[in-house]
């Protein structure tokens, strides 16, 4: 008689099926499965068929759907005549031989779309055809060389542009974490940078640790931290720290950016980004697969089309998220940025690696190993090669502490600035061009924000004649001191909080009580005084003294701390590397353990191959226990369906105590 069941089949398979299928599915190798019935269900599970199909590429997946939704009428699907793709579903231990046909684990039927609604509208991996090898355009041996080495130290400049605009600005942290819409437009105005640029800086300065939240609990605030002050120390360490922490970053910023995830939820600059626990993270594996494929298709000194390489990704990856075009881009333009990209200037919709690019994707392709099969993917195995701390220093040129300040208004860096520097030009001037060598713009709107910062003409007067190796030029000199002079009529100062009262005896005590120390109130006026922390905090404070306060405007949420992210803690392991020993315990185990749930599992799917009836033992909500007597017709989600007389019912698998074939007509 011809096998039905999947445990069945893949008890009695040859060796080198069994084998086949252990080396593609190396997550079903773990010590706690050496029995034929327990590996069998553990594949028939829903979460390890979902890894299985996330495996596919867009053929073999294509295949899945048309043998799922056959296996809604019938569980023998015929006429499927041998081919690689089947092959590789039979290997997954999705799919096995049975009798005339094949047979498909019941839980892909409810994982893809098989419902005449769902077949009505597919997703559009169904439609997907093997893509054509992309054209590839070469490029001089120069080009990516000047891209990286123009990239590597921008990006660190970059860095410090932010951490620095952070610094001046001192933003509140929003309630729910994280920093303003409108303060990312500011530091963005401030570093002479598109906002995007910015978004993608804040995060990755997050998880380098070097910005973070100020210890304040009246009003904290984004601000660099201690490890931003020894950043610069180690230049070369500091770009592969910052290559390292891109790579496994979480957030995609284009979403950050945006405000809105691929699932619409909201999403925030320097939220708390915690996904839900996966196999492959969406933005690590989406970043791995870029640059690994650019290294396959774009050999050295070769770029492909952004079509290319996303057509290429959606075909491998079919239902794996992170290879729409436009999240592909930003990933393009991130690595760039980074030095591990560049773009022909000849193709500028195409993108080539670098030998920092390639250095890195052939690193991280060897160390994602045959024992990560299926997914072949592991977040904690992301890192720059150890050769990258030779790469770099070539690429990073002596900084300059000087510049030549000009007469038309401008300040010429003849290489890329000392950080100190440049942190000193960029409260007092404005980028105008960036690169190698940095050109900065001395305007009445830079002084005008110099002054309002609270430097005075002398010491902004100072600091040019600190930085410059020119003396300051006439121009320059009239500028400052005319903006000054203008300026000068009126005086602005630092508030996020006002108190308006109506006789001035009311706000004398509050002044004076050390209760309200922390909220540094200044009298500007007998009934108005300011504070340093905002309206919100102020009014709690008032509040918590009993005193009634009336708010001029709707009051902002109470602020809370970002808490650190961190990665997911690993749970010790049960799976095995040596096929060998997993297999010798396989064939020579003797008896599976009664009642667990993967045997009642597999106890119903061959009742279902078989059209048996079942008793099932379920427990019911009050503790105790009940004997249903159904035939079962599928069991997927979670759920037994079954037949009982002229109807239908569910039973939930979880509460199935036991299952064992009964000789009633259900």
């Amino acid at each position: 008689m011809s096998t039905v069941s999947f445990a069945s089949w893949i008890s009695s398979a040859p060796k080198e099926t069994l084998i086949a299928i252990l080396e593609c599915r190396r997550d079903l190798v773990r010590s706690d499965t050496a029995s034929f019935q327990r590996l069998a269900g553990l594949a028939s599970s829903r979460a390890a068929v979902a890894v299985g199909l996330e495996s596919l590429n867009a053929q073999q997946l294509q295949l899945a759907w048309k043998m799922a939704r056959s296996a809604r009428t019938g569980p023998l699907i015929t006429g499927l005549p041998e081919s690689p793709d089947l092959n590789a579903l039979i290997d997954a231990a999705l799919a096995w031989p049975s009798g005339d046909g094949h047979r498909i684990q019941s839980e892909a039927i409810a994982l893809l779309p098989t419902t005449a609604s769902a077949v009505a509208t597919p997703p559009r991996w169904t439609t997907l055809d093997t893509p054509d090898s992309p054209e590839t355009h070469t490029v001089p041996h120069s080009v990516p060389t000047n891209a990286a080495a123009a990239a590597v130290n921008q990006v660190l400049t970059d860095l410090g542009a932010v951490a620095e605009a952070l610094a001046a600005l001192k933003p509140s942290q929003l309630v729910r974490g994280g920093i303003g819409k409108r303060d990312v437009s500011t530091l963005a105005a401030r570093t002479s940078a598109d906002v995007s640029t910015v978004v993608f800086l804040l995060e990755l300065a997050r998880a380098l640790g070097l910005i973070g939240v100020s210890d304040s609990h009246d009003d904290p605030q984004w601000m660099p931290t201690v490890a931003w002050d020894a950043f610069h120390d180690d230049r070369a360490h500091a770009y592969v720290s910052a290559v390292g922490s891109w790579l496994t970053l979480t957030p995609n910023t284009l979403h950050v950016g945006t405000g809105t995830t691929w699932n619409d939820q909201k999403t925030h600059v320097l939220g708390t980004h915690q996904p839900p626990p996966a196999p492959r993270p969406v933005m690590p594996f989406a970043r791995y697969r870029v640059l690994t494929l650019l290294n396959e298709l774009a050999p050295d000194q070769h770029a492909i089309a952004t079509a290319d390489l996303v057509a290429h990704a959606q075909f491998r990856h079919p239902l794996t998220l992170g290879f729409d075009e436009p999240t592909v881009r930003q990933i393009l333009t991130e690595a760039e940025h980074l030095g591990l990209t560049f773009t022909p200037f000849h193709a500028t919709d195409s993108s080539g690696l670098t030998h920092l690019g390639a250095a890195l994707a052939e690193h991280m392709q060897t160390r994602m190993t045959a024992e990560l099969s299926p997914l072949c993917f592991d977040r904690d195995r992301l890192d720059a090669p150890d050769e990258f701390a030779h790469l770099v220093p070539p690429l990073l040129p002596e900084l300059e502490r000087t510049v030549i300040t000009q007469s038309d208004l401008t300040a010429i860096a003849t290489g890329p600035l000392h950080p100190e520097t440049a942190a000193a030009l960029d409260q007092v001037a404005t980028v105008e061009t960036r690169g190698q060598g940095t050109v900065y713009r001395f305007t009445a709107a830079s002084i005008t924000r110099a002054l309002e910062s609270g430097l005075s003409t002398a010491a902004i007067l100072e600091l040019i004649e600190r930085v410059s190796s020119t003396e300051v030029p006439g121009p320059l000199d009239f500028l400052i001191r005319d903006t000054a002079a203008k300026l000068g009529r009126v005086t602005v100062s630092a508030a996020r909080g006002v108190i308006v009262v109506n006789d001035p005896e009311e706000l004398d005590p509050l002044i004076a009580d050390p209760l309200f120390a922390a909220a540094k109130l200044t009298r500007v006026a007998p009934t108005v005084a300011i504070s340093s922390v905002g309206p919100e905090r102020l009014g709690v404070l008032l509040s918590t003294h009993g005193i009634d306060v009336m708010k001029s405007s709707p009051p902002a949420p109470a602020r809370a701390r970002v808490p650190t992210n961190t990665r997911t803690v690993r749970t010790r392991t049960t799976r095995m590397n040596d096929l060998g020993a997993f297999y010798h315990m396989l064939t020579s185990h003797t008896g599976d353990a009664q009642g667990a749930p993967i045997t009642i599992a597999d106890t119903i799917r061959e009742a279902i191959d078989s059209r048996t009836p079942l008793t099932l033992t379920v427990a019911t909500a009050t503790g105790g226990r009940q004997a249903v007597t159904l035939t079962p017709i599928a069991v997927a989600g979670g759920l037994v369906r079954g037949r009982r007389g002229s109807g239908e019912v569910t039973v939930p698998l979880v509460r199935v105590i036991a299952a064992q074939p009964s000789k009633e007509v259900s």
